[in-house]
């Protein structure tokens, strides 16, 4: 069933910080006074919210059914973030981050390290809804999301989204640990509103021309047609191998940098 209009969406991308001087990726826990917000209450800024999870920093975007006032609300809190670092530390680009060793074992807190508290759930055309829980991966590695909230949908557009956005993303962006371990196909939270699409990565996050992609997609993914179990489970695959095959992607798929 087609929409009427545009869905209203929303999203809480995360963003590792770097060592201006070094290179070096440093725990996001280090801000904890210039940062105030957390996972359970977060920050309020123009536009949005902001806060520490784990290792990395995180917004919050007002959600909405316009691409210009999307855009307008990255820009706005991602701005409120970077006013708040201290000058020898800026953001990073990286889908994943690898701490030096040492660093990572005796700088960083364990509730720091921990990731994956609450389930998060796929949905198959073959089994419906199935939880999935995670535990922190071994090593100094670390990956940030860039989630998706989507109002008034079912788990069912998480296979449309994986075609148009979770598959769609790997156009540009070229990590390939992260859906390895955290964030495969078709994962998802329940919402009140709807539900938050998890799959993505935080590469969409980096430029106008992506963030404006990452809205144009999810629209187009949620009235669009459903993908056929093969289809479907060859879009899985790709997603979890990071391996783009392009000719899995919808006729109006549109590309960007």
């Amino acid at each position: 069933m087609r929409r009427a209009s545009l869905e209203v969406l929303g999203a809480d991308p995360e963003i590792f910080l770097k060592d201006i001087q070094t290179g070096a990726f440093v725990s996001a826990h280090t801000l904890e006074n210039s940062v105030r917000g957390t996972k359970e209450r977060p920050e309020k800024v123009s536009c949005g919210a902001i806060q520490i999870d784990g290792t990395a920093l995180e917004i919050n975007i007002n959600p909405t059914n316009c691409e210009e006032e999307w855009v307008h609300n990255l820009s706005e809190v991602l701005s409120a973030l970077e006013q708040r670092l201290p000058e020898d530390l800026y953001f990073s680009d990286s889908v994943t981050a690898i701490f030096e060793p040492t660093y990572f074992r005796a700088g960083i807190p364990p509730e720091a390290k921990a990731i994956g508290c609450d389930p998060d759930f796929e949905y198959s055309t073959r089994d419906g809804e199935r939880p999935r829980f995670f535990q922190a991966p071994p090593g100094p590695r670390r990956s940030a999301g860039g989630h998706i909230h989507v109002s008034h949908t079912h788990p069912w557009d998480t296979i449309r989204l994986d075609q148009y956005v979770g598959m769609g993303a790997l156009t540009f962006d070229t990590d390939k640990y992260r859906n390895r371990s955290y964030g495969g196909p078709s994962a998802y939270r329940n919402k009140p509103y709807g539900l938050e699409y998890r799959t993505p990565s935080n590469a969409w996050l980096f430029s106008e021309e992506r963030q404006r992609w990452a809205f144009r997609m999810t629209q187009a993914a949620l009235v669009a047609p459903t993908p056929s179990e093969e289809t479907h489970l060859k879009i899985c695959r790709a997603i979890r191998t990071a391996t783009l095959d392009p000719t899995l992607l919808p006729e109006d798929f549109e590309y960007v940098r």
